[in-house]
């Protein structure tokens, strides 16, 4: 794969990412909206004999077409319009952090700080914090995230051990579990740093006009009355993505976690890859990692990055292809490719490299205008047995579409555990139960079938990323109009599997055949 490597970004993971690509000979582009605060940090990642390094200060996105080794990325930067040919784009964006005054009532001072405006003049000067009172306020209103406990706590010792301060945690669910956290608490206790947590009440907090804070709460453990009148309060904060990336998962089509950040927490790919094959989100861009994580997962960015440069298309994967006399371009496959595959240019077409071969497309067109051959010879192959069929068998025939990455591995396990299935079972396997229409489920029940399941991936978990949504809207729409046909809407069900649960698949498949019964005799 030729090209530089598009690194978007402002901060130390885009730095980093750099420096790691650089060392192994690939040219890097990059884009740094934010600016960079001179340059000379990101072009001291070269070292002679390296790859080069582009920077683009105060180049933000606009927009980018293409795909995996051919990605044509457009910026502007400073009312310019700017144009770069990459092989793949690494996305290393900062987080930021929104402090949480108004939760306490609270306004930002000199005796009212955030944690990290604390952390920054602590750290310049720690000598002034002597022998005065720090009260943190941290995990009481909202979730506590370790990254921000660990500062929290490292805060705390270092009160009492730099400065000869006193430092007070109040706190209702200090989070612990990262790496050195339990010892770093216990360290910070035997410094005699106070912990005070919160299950049942709340402490009162108020601030006059003049800006002197007060709390007010009882130890919940020994039941003693406080009145604490810390000289610094020290608010916690909210961990949220960058504004930008927002912006930059809009132009590149990228799907975006519950917190909006770039990662949806898909167990079938590598925590840095997104839903389109070919981009990359590191660090703070996908996740709230901790800055010793964020250099770490900088360094494994680099290597899947590597990793991409090396391959030509996904391996052992049929494309799907469009035929321009039937499009009617109603843009259905470019709306739902979960892969960005699907061109839109002067005539619709799939990009083969880009395609994953899940069959979404195929399911969806309204002009039967797309075909993957695969999918389409094994279905009319089974179509073709299920009505060739003979007399019905002492179990009611039923047909399963199943997921050949999750439901059909199911499926082989049971089998090796001497798992049974019902006897008169047929199995049609499709790469994604996405693939599986409105049109293959109605030939299924005209072929004979008593009953049909559809079997997908869990959600959130869908090697296709939307396959099983679809799968289920579509079995969602057929339930509902079989039971006004009078036909059994019960005849028909959705569930989901992962590979390794062959008991499962074998008592979901028996309970199904079971509740069929009742249909067999009308095929």
């Amino acid at each position: 794969m030729t090209g530089p490597t598009l690194i978007i970004g402002s901060g130390t993971c885009a730095r980093d990412v750099a420096r790691h690509l650089t060392s192994e000979g690939r040219h890097t582009v990059i884009a740094a909206a934010n600016g960079t605060n001179g340059d000379r940090p990101y072009l001291a990642a070269n070292t002679p004999g390296s790859g080069s390094i582009e920077v683009l200060s105060g180049a933000r996105l606009s927009a980018c077409r293409g795909f995996i080794g051919q990605f044509e990325a457009m910026f502007t930067q400073s009312g310019a319009t700017l144009q770069r040919r990459v092989a793949y784009i690494v996305i290393a964006e900062e987080n930021r952090r929104i402090p949480n005054f108004d939760l306490y009532r609270l306004r930002a001072g000199s005796v009212v700080q955030s944690l990290s405006a604390f952390r920054k003049e602590f750290a310049m000067s720690p000598e002034t914090f002597a022998n005065r009172r720090v009260v943190f306020l941290h995990g009481l209103r909202l979730e506590s995230e370790p990254v921000l406990a660990e500062e929290v706590l490292r805060s705390a010792l270092e009160l009492q051990t730099v400065s000869g301060a006193r430092a007070h945690v109040l706190t209702g669910n200090l989070k612990v579990a990262g790496n050195g956290l339990e010892a770093l608490y216990r360290d910070a206790k035997s410094a005699s740093a106070l912990f005070f947590k919160f299950t049942d009440t709340q402490p009162t907090i108020d601030q006059t006009e003049t800006d002197p804070v007060t709390i007010e709460f009882r130890d919940e453990i020994t039941g003693h009355d406080y009145r604490l009148s810390p000289d610094i309060t020290v608010v916690d904060e909210r961990i949220v993505p960058a504004a930008y990336v927002e912006h930059l998962a809009a132009v590149l089509g990228l799907r975006r976690g519950p917190a909006g950040f770039l990662q949806s927490e898909n167990v079938h790919r590598l925590p840095v890859f997104t839903n389109r094959r070919g981009i990359l989100a590191v660090g703070s861009a996908r996740a709230v990692l901790s800055p010793a994580d964020v250099e770490r997962e900088a360094a494994s960015g680099a290597r899947a990055g590597l990793g991409l440069a090396k391959l030509e298309r996904h391996p052992q994967v049929e494309a799907a292809a469009i035929n321009p006399g039937h499009c009617i371009r109603c843009l259905t496959c470019f709306r739902l490719c979960p892969y960005g595959a699907v061109n839109k240019g002067n005539r619709i077409a799939v990009v083969a490299d880009a395609c994953a071969g899940c069959g979404i497309c195929v399911a969806e067109c309204p002009r039967g205008a797309i075909q993957l051959g695969s999918i389409r010879t094994v279905i009319e192959k089974e179509d073709a047995a299920i009505s060739a069929s003979e007399t019905p068998a002492p179990d009611p025939r039923m047909v399963v579409f199943a997921c050949a990455r999750s439901a059909d591995k199911a499926r082989e396990l049971a089998g090796g555990h001497g798992q049974k299935s019902p006897s008169d079972l047929k199995v049609v396997t499709v790469p994604c139960a996405g693939a599986v229409s409105v049109q293959h489920i109605l030939s299924a029940f005209a072929g004979g079938a008593a009953g049909v399941m559809v079997l997908t991936c869990h959600i959130d978990n869908c090697h296709s990323e939307t396959g099983n949504r679809h799968a289920r809207r579509r079995v969602d729409y057929l339930v509902d109009h079989l039971d006004r046909m009078g036909f059994g809407g019960d005849r028909l069900e959705i569930a989901t599997l992962a590979a390794n649960m062959p008991t499962e698949y074998a008592d979901m498949t028996r309970r199904f055949s079971r509740k069929i019964q009742k249909y067999a005799n009308q095929r």
